[in-house]
């Protein structure tokens, strides 16, 4: 497991513009921490389910201001099928304390075919309308790639069942020089490049 020493030097070597710092459970605000819970609860037993259950937890510093919180946590799904993942979930916060937008980052490190191994990938996300076509989305997705240089040592993948704005926001990576796309189970699926 990274020390947060090193999940600091990995995350500023891929999001430079904001700094990375772990926190307590007790610094998040109720908002973020409302929703931390709310997909902790996701797809498992109620009685599986234990308050605060999160194995690190960081605040990002961003230059405007604003705030993304990370909670991880290694979660074994038991309503839907058998399997377990490694998750991050991520809330944005403007600088007046507003919820701006949503991640989630998966990685099932114990399955071994092609479109689980070594990838870790976008679970969701999602920008709140009032912030929206303002970079909020891209620049999450360079964030959770970030934390999965910094968490895995392996870069983010996005989904294949991207439509519309999303892949869009992939499309603008590969312009852009950071990302890249490969053909998956007859679908589109993007990846950042390892610096």
């Amino acid at each position: 497991m990274s020390s947060d020493c090193q999940i600091e030097t990995v995350f500023r070597q891929y999001f430079p513009e904001s700094t990375i710092k772990p926190i307590s459970l007790e610094e998040i605000p109720e908002e973020p921490l409302l929703d931390f819970e709310r997909k902790s609860k996701q797809f498992i037993d109620k009685k599986d389910y234990v308050p605060g259950n999160f194995r690190r937890l960081f605040r990002i510093s961003h230059a405007d201001l604003s705030s993304t919180y990370v909670v991880t946590q290694t979660k074994t799904y038991t309503t839907i099928y058998n399997d377990t993942e490694l998750l991050a979930y991520l809330v944005d916060i403007s600088d007046d304390s507003e919820i701006q937008g949503f991640g989630e980052l998966r990685y099932n490190p114990f399955r071994q075919d092609d479109f689980f191994r070594d990838k870790p990938f976008v679970g969701y996300t999602e920008t709140l309308e009032k912030y929206r076509k303002k970079g909020l989305g891209t620049r999450r997705l360079k964030i959770m790639n970030a934390l999965s240089q910094s968490l895995y040592g392996l870069p983010l993948h996005s989904d294949v069942s991207l439509i519309g704005e999303a892949e869009a926001v992939w499309k603008g990576l590969v312009r852009g020089g950071v990302a890249d796309k490969l053909e998956e189970i007859g679908k589109n699926r993007y990846f950042f490049l390892t610096k």
